[in-house]
C-alpha cells in the first residue's frame, strides 16, 4: 500500500489525496482530471485490468482515450 510509506491508514491517505487533487482541480478544471477507484494498489497502466477498470460507469481505457484526443469522456471520475 502506498499510504504506508508516508505513515497513514488508508482513509487518512485518501482524504489527503482527494485534498490535495482537489485543490489543483479547482484552480484548473479544463486541464485537471482524477480517475480514482477505490483500493490499494499502487498502478493500473501494466495490468490486464487497464482495460477492464471501470469506475461509476466510466472505463479506464474510455477515459484514457478521452483524454489523449481532449474529448468530453476525459471527466473527474472518483468512486
Amino acid at each position: 500500500m502506498i499510504s504506508f510509506f508516508i505513515d497513514l491508514d488508508g482513509q487518512e491517505y485518501q482524504d489527503l489525496l482527494l485534498s490535495v487533487t482537489s485543490d489543483v482541480r479547482s484552480r484548473h478544471p479544463e486541464r485537471f482530471q482524477r480517475y480514482f477507484p477505490l483500493g490499494d494498489t499502487h498502478t493500473v497502466l501494466p495490468s490486464p485490468e487497464f482495460y477492464t477498470q471501470t469506475v461509476n460507469g466510466v472505463n479506464l481505457l474510455d477515459w484514457t482515450n478521452a483524454f489523449l484526443a481532449n474529448e468530453a469522456g476525459w471527466v473527474d471520475t472518483i468512486e
